[in-house]
C-alpha cells in the first residue's frame, strides 16, 4: 500500500497541517499510521 505525509495529504485536501495531525491521532482519518513521528495517510483515501 502506498502512502502520503501529513503534509502532502493536507496541501492535497486544502486543510491545515495541525488539524489533520490531530485527525490522524483522533482516529478520524481510517488506516493513518504514525512512523517516527510522521504521520502516513493511505494514498487511496485521497
Amino acid at each position: 500500500m502506498r502512502y502520503l505525509t501529513v503534509y502532502e495529504a493536507a496541501r492535497l485536501w486544502h486543510i491545515d497541517v495541525n488539524v489533520l495531525k490531530e485527525r490522524c491521532a483522533c482516529g478520524v482519518i481510517a488506516g493513518a499510521r504514525c512512523q517516527n513521528q510522521i504521520w502516513m495517510i493511505p494514498m487511496h483515501l485521497s
